[in-house]
């Protein structure tokens, strides 16, 4: 991820925004975010809940768009479709969430949540722990589960220092391992010990 894309020190303003960037499938965990977001709204009525991403009408676990604005009706979510301005959407957000299950190798969505300084909820699976160090950068959830994607959610949402601790951490553990330049360099090394041999 190119870090110079994102501003960690954007404080957003209230209400608490919980945002989840991903595309629109069932294994993606949309329907848990949603869930969550129910439950959630009625002890926190001012929280955000967004959506941010695309449907992939091709893939059959894809998500229609009348599904989703079922989710927005009954969840309170809010689906804001294609978001082609990630910095400033998670300059916004206060909490980055992706509940996914799905076979994941690592989620670009969290690593710009890194580059953002975010706290970062995500499900307790490869791909998503090479980013997320549970209690240091964030949370890690059981997977298929909103009852603890809730309690991930209640916990940060109410906890301004502890969000900002992880948002810090997050950042630097992308500085340290997934800068652009870096991963790039180290590609070149490897490139060159090969040519070597």
């Amino acid at each position: 991820v190119d870090l110079d894309d994102f501003d960690p020190e954007a404080q957003p303003p209230s209400p608490i925004k919980f945002v989840m960037l991903a595309r629109m499938l069932r294994e993606k965990g949309a329907y848990e975010f949603a869930a969550a977001a129910r439950e959630l709204r009625l002890r926190f009525p001012d929280w955000r809940f967004v959506l941010a991403g695309a449907t992939d009408p091709g893939n059959p676990s894809s998500l229609t768009e009348e599904a989703l604005r079922d989710l927005e009706r009954d969840c309170g979510v809010e689906w804001i479709g294609r978001c082609d301005t990630v910095p400033e959407l998670l300059a916004s957000a206060h909490v980055v969430c992706l509940p996914t299950y799905y076979r994941e190798g690592v989620p670009k969505a969290l690593l710009e949540a890194a580059a953002a300084g975010r706290g970062i909820i995500a499900t307790d699976i490869a791909g998503c722990r090479e980013v997320v160090t549970n209690g240091v950068t964030g949370l890690l959830v059981k997977p298929r589960s909103a009852e603890s994607l809730i309690k991930a959610m209640e916990c940060m949402g109410e906890d301004d220092l502890l969000r900002q601790t992880f948002g810090r951490a997050a950042r630097s553990k992308a500085e340290a391992v997934f800068g652009i330049d870096d991963v790039v360099n180290h590609h070149f090394r490897v490139y060159d010990d090969l040519l070597a041999s």
